[in-house]
C-alpha cells in the first residue's frame, strides 16, 4: 500500500531545540511507518547541509537572509516550496510560520489537502511595532485557517482562549504530540541525587530564559520560599543570556544551579531526579517538557493559564498556581514539600491523558483518508 505523502513546512526543525520542534519530532517519529513524510524548513544556522535524510525522513533546508528577534526569513523558501507541491498530497503547515497564507493558499490552488498544527497564538512583549506584527500574524493566519481542511493543536483549553483557534471550532483537532514511552530506565543526575541524600527538596525549570516563560516570578518566589524552608535547591536547564548578571545565578548562590542546555538524554535523566517541575509561564499553548516529566513520573508545579494547566487539572499530579503571582506559587512550594510523599501514587498520570485508540483516529481523520 501507497503510503500517502506528507509535506511539512516549519520555521524551524532538528537540531534547532524548541518545543515547535520537539512536537514535530515526536509526531513524525509515531507514524513514519504510515505516511511518507518530508519537511521543508530554514536553515537557522546557514551551516547544515540543504538536503538530509533524517531517520528516513526527507529534510530540505532553505538558507535564510535576515531575522527578527527569533524569526528566520529567506527569499527562497516559497520557491522551494514551489517545486515540491506536486510530490505531496498533504501540507502539514507548522503554525506560527512566517509565509503561512502564501503556503495554505497556494497548497488550495494545487488541490493539496491543507493542514495547520497551531502550536500558539503571536504573544510579544509591550511596544507599537509588536502590537503591529501581532496583528499582522492575526489577519494572514485567520485567513489561512479559514482556507485549511483542518485545524488542530494539543487541548481544547486553550483553543477555547486562543485569538486565533476559537473562530474554528468546525475544523478544530485536539492532540498530543507525545514521546514514545522509554524501555530503558532512567538514570538520575548524580548532583541531584546528592542533594537529595542531604534532605533537599530537589526542583527544576528547563525551558528558554525570555519574558513569557515566566523566570522573574520563579526567581521571586524562590527568594520567599528560602526565607522559610532552606532546605530546598533549585536547578534550571536552559541557557541565561537576559539573566546572567542577576545574583540568583551566581556561583556562591546555595540555592539556585544552573546545570545549561541539556541533551535529550540528559534531559530524561535532569526531569526524572526532580521531586517537582516548576513550569512559571506567562503565556504557553501546552510546554512539551510537562508531558516529558510526567512520562519519568515527575509532578508539576505551574501557572494556572489555559493550555498549560490541562495535564495538573486532569491528573491532580501537582499544583496550579495563579498566572504572574510569585507569592502563590511560593506557597504551592511549600505546600509541595509536604505533599510529595502523598502525591507520588499517580506514577502513571501520564496515561489519563493520552488514549492510544483515540489518539490515532484523531490523527487519521487530520492528516486525511
Amino acid at each position: 500500500m501507497t503510503k500517502k505523502r506528507v509535506l511539512i513546512i516549519s520555521d524551524f526543525f532538528i537540531p534547532h531545540w524548541t518545543g515547535i520542534v520537539t512536537s514535530l519530532s515526536y509526531f513524525i517519529d509515531r507514524y513514519n511507518h504510515v505516511y511518507d513524510f518530508s519537511v521543508l524548513t530554514i536553515n537557522h544556522t546557514n551551516c547544515l547541509p540543504p538536503y538530509e535524510i533524517m531517520n528516513h525522513i526527507k529534510i530540505m533546508r532553505v538558507p535564510y537572509q535576515f531575522s527578527i528577534s527569533r524569526a528566520k526569513f529567506s527569499f527562497f523558501y516559497f520557491p522551494q516550496y514551489l517545486s515540491l507541491l506536486n510530490r505531496c498530497d498533504v501540507v502539514f503547515i507548522n503554525s506560527p510560520s512566517n509565509a503561512i497564507l502564501l503556503f495554505a493558499v497556494c497548497a488550495r490552488l494545487f488541490k493539496k489537502r491543507v493542514i495547520i498544527f497551531h502550536q500558539g497564538d503571536l504573544i510579544l512583549t509591550q511596544g507599537i511595532l509588536n502590537r503591529v506584527i501581532e496583528k499582522l500574524f492575526d489577519f494572514q493566519t485567520h485567513l489561512s485557517c479559514k482556507v485549511a481542511h483542518a485545524l488542530a493543536t494539543y487541548t481544547q483549553d486553550y483553543a477555547s482562549y486562543s485569538r486565533i483557534l476559537s473562530k474554528y471550532k468546525n475544523k478544530l483537532h485536539t492532540f498530543l504530540f507525545i514521546p514514545k514511552k522509554s524501555k530503558t530506565p532512567t538514570q538520575s543526575l548524580q548532583s541531584l541525587e546528592k542533594m537529595r541524600k542531604q534532605g533537599f527538596f530537589i526542583y527544576g525549570f528547563a525551558g528558554r530564559f525570555v519574558e513569557e516563560k515566566g523566570i522573574d516570578i520563579l526567581l521571586s518566589a524562590i527568594a520567599q520560599v528560602v526565607q522559610t524552608n532552606k532546605k530546598v535547591h533549585f536547578y534550571f536547564a536552559g541557557d541565561t543570556p537576559q539573566y546572567e548578571k542577576n545574583s540568583f545565578f551566581s556561583e556562591n548562590n546555595p540555592y539556585v544551579t544552573n546545570v545549561g542546555l541539556l541533551s535529550a538524554s540528559d534531559m530524561k535523566s535532569f526531569l526524572s531526579s526532580l521531586d517537582y517541575l516548576i513550569i512559571p509561564s506567562r503565556s504557553d499553548c501546552f510546554p512539551l517538557v510537562q508531558v516529558e516529566a510526567l512520562l519519568e513520573g515527575t509532578p508539576i508545579i505551574a501557572s494556572n493559564i489555559p493550555g498549560l494547566r490541562v495535564p495538573v487539572s486532569a491528573t491532580k499530579y501537582g499544583f496550579l498556581f495563579e498566572k504572574e503571582n510569585s507569592s502563590d506559587l511560593a506557597k504551592k512550594i511549600l505546600i509541595s514539600l509536604s505533599e510529595r510523599k502523598n502525591i507520588s501514587r499517580y506514577k502513571h498520570a501520564i496515561d489519563v491523558l493520552l488514549n492510544p485508540l483515540t489518539y490515532d483516529s484523531a490523527i487519521r481523520t487530520f492528516i486525511g483518508k
